[in-house]
């Protein structure tokens, strides 16, 4: 009996779950991943620590779950002083990934003069507000926290960042941050990050303040400038930041964009192979025995299916995910993607304590010895997220449609609705690839073992569901399909009727969006007998002079410019109300008013079952 890659020593790598910078920043990384993206960030931050480039801003980008937050608690380890065992723990890891950088980046730190006392390290997470309160704050307390904070400048200047901290924001306030982090800089080197930098970005568009940009601009500048005083700036948010400026003008926009080029853009989505190479290392450290000959077995089928490409250590890949099946390790990448939070879906499959899990599976005894956990498994898993959405994404619309037609099915054999789950999964990752639902594909697919292909006892399965209809067969593509499809592009309408509702004002957005129902005065009724009601309406700037109605009086919904405030109705009793978001209400509204208007202007047969669904 061999074992996968385990009893190294090394601590389990825990589930994935949405870090928080300033909340976690004490918290062990011992279970943190230097997947390959997250080495580029470092090799980029060690180049600038050394002077090899000039660059000290970076803007890092990445879809939910991708592992961002998790990345910046790591840089901030190992910009700890030398006597903190994060900086020990994070060293070890950056060497076990890239040795070379691990040394470069030790001997950068002394060349820094922060080889002992370390960084201060101010880690904010931006929220829908101003920027200085939260970077003043992160910025007090790295520096409280620095083993230098008797210095002078430190005692001098920390009572200044607790001021700005509690300060309204404003352009003397914003210079005197970055004046402040230029103080702190010259007596040791600053890391300063700001997570979810989008939350700022959105409130800046809403509000109509360009003073976040030219705060982020203005750090930027000051990071690069002069070695003499090392700022090292990241920010981390979901998209580029010229993205943000949605709701400004073409002026604004030009600012904004001018602001991105301050920083160096860092895509950080993780590849195929990598996503493989984090599968492995999470995997290894789970102690499940399995025989060579199972695993020779395993990788001479993938072999024989011309699989073998896809995986990046070939039969070794095979060996350290066990109990995986081969197929159910191809196609996790895609789901964690489409269907989940990328990194943190992964980690969450693998090793969260819940039912469907790989640890769950393992310690239940469904996974039994020498059965591997295979494409139903991940078909069960995934499914309860996709239930869940109200996304409408043609990847969410074809996974509905082959649960719907799966749940639908009654009395089949437990071995047909899985090689049902099984098709249906493939279909939505083959995207026309080799993992396609063939009938090779699937005979090695519904071997639990891994072994070998099972691909003539399938038959008759396939020609059951073929009869009943629950699965189709495409030749011209060798492949069989539970989805049934339509031939009506949802996102492409619904598209085209939110550009025409766009230019409408967004009080006649609303009103078709929420139905604006008469208010009844009932403490009034109760106490005088007599019925009344006000009429309610949502009003802006492009509003008639006068509502109609015949009520008491009026609840009006103000959606306009807080500026220009409207007074409407003065010959009867008005009560005026203004949301906290109007674009966010708008926005919701759009998508909802959309959607309607799909439904109502085309003839219903135009739209097939699913396209209705």
């Amino acid at each position: 009996m061999t074992q996968a890659r385990s009893g190294s020593g090394r601590p389990p790598v825990l589930p994935a779950r949405a870090a928080n910078i300033e909340l976690d920043r004490q918290l062990p990384i011992d279970n943190y991943v230097v997947t390959g993206r997250a080495l580029d960030v470092v090799v980029r931050w060690v180049h600038a620590l050394n002077g090899t480039t000039p660059g000290r801003a970076w803007s890092i980008t990445g879809p939910y779950g991708s592992g961002k937050s998790s990345l910046a608690l790591f840089l901030a380890a190992l910009a700890e002083p030398a006597a903190s065992p994060s900086l020990m723990v994070a060293i070890s890891k950056l060497a076990a990934a890239d040795p070379q950088v691990a040394k470069e980046l030790l001997a950068a730190r002394t060349s820094l003069q922060a080889a002992q006392n370390g960084f201060v390290v101010a880690l904010a997470t931006a929220d829908h507000g101003p920027l200085v309160p939260r970077l003043a704050r992160s910025l007090a307390e790295g520096a409280r926290r620095h083993p230098l904070a008797d210095n002078p400048v430190f005692v001098r200047e920390v009572p200044h960042l607790e001021e700005l901290a509690l300060a309204a924001p404003s352009a003397d306030a914003a210079a005197r941050l970055v004046k402040t982090a230029a103080l702190i800089a010259d007596v040791v080197p600053v890391l300063l990050v700001i997570d979810e930098l989008g939350q700022a970005l959105h409130y800046a568009a809403e509000s109509k303040r360009l003073g976040e940009f030219y705060l982020l601009q203005q750090l930027a500048e000051q990071a690069s400038s002069a070695k003499n005083r090392p700022i090292f700036f990241f920010t981390i948010q979901h998209l580029a930041l010229a993205d943000y400026a949605g709701g400004v003008g073409q002026r604004e926009r030009r600012e904004w964009g001018k602001v991105q080029g301050r920083f160096q853009d860092i895509a950080f989505v993780e590849g195929h192979e990598e996503t493989i190479a984090v599968i492995e290392r999470v995997m290894a450290d789970m102690d499940v025995p399995r025989r060579e000959q199972d695993e020779g077995a395993a990788w001479a089928a993938v072999t024989d299916l011309g699989l073998q490409s896809l995986f990046p250590d070939g039969r070794q890949t095979v060996r350290a995910v066990y109990p995986l099946h081969p197929l159910a390790l191809l196609a996790l990448p895609y789901l964690c993607a489409t269907y989940g939070q990328r990194e943190r879906s992964l980690f969450s499959f693998i090793q969260a304590d819940e039912p469907g899990t790989v640890r769950q599976l393992i310690k239940s005894g469904a996974a039994k010895a020498g059965q591997l956990i295979g494409l139903d498994h991940l078909y069960d898993y995934f499914v309860n997220s996709v239930r869940s959405t109200s996304d409408f994404a043609p990847a969410i619309t074809r996974w509905l449609e082959i649960d719907r037609r799966i749940r639908e099915t009654i009395g089949l054999p437990k071995e047909d609705v899985r090689l049902l789950k099984i098709v249906g999964l493939l279909n939505l990752v083959s995207q026309g690839g080799v993992l396609r639902a063939s009938r090779t594909i699937l005979g090695y697919a519904m071997d639990s073992t891994g072994r070998s292909p099972v691909a003539e006892a399938l038959e008759p399965a396939l020609e059951r569901l073929t009869a009943d209809g629950l699965v189709t067969y495409r030749s011209f593509a060798d492949e069989y399909r539970v989805w049934r499809g339509t031939d009506f592009d949802l996102a492409v309408a619904v598209n085209a009727e939110r550009s025409l509702l766009e230019l409408d004002a967004p009080s006649k957005v609303v009103s078709l969006a929420i139905d604006f129902d008469p208010i009844i005065a009932m403490r009034h009724m109760q106490q005088t007998g007599i019925f009344r009601y006000f009429d309610s309406a949502p009003l802006d700037e492009r509003s008639p002079a006068n509502v109609a109605g015949n009520g008491s009086g009026l609840v009006a919904y103000w959606l306009g410019d807080p500026d220009s405030l409207a007074q409407p109705l003065l010959d009867r009793p008005t009560i005026l109300l203004r949301a906290g978001s109007t674009v966010a209400l708008r926005e919701a509204c759009l998508e909802a008013a959309s959607l309607q208007r799909v439904l109502e202007n085309r003839r219903t047969t135009d739209l097939d079952a699913v396209a209705r669904q």
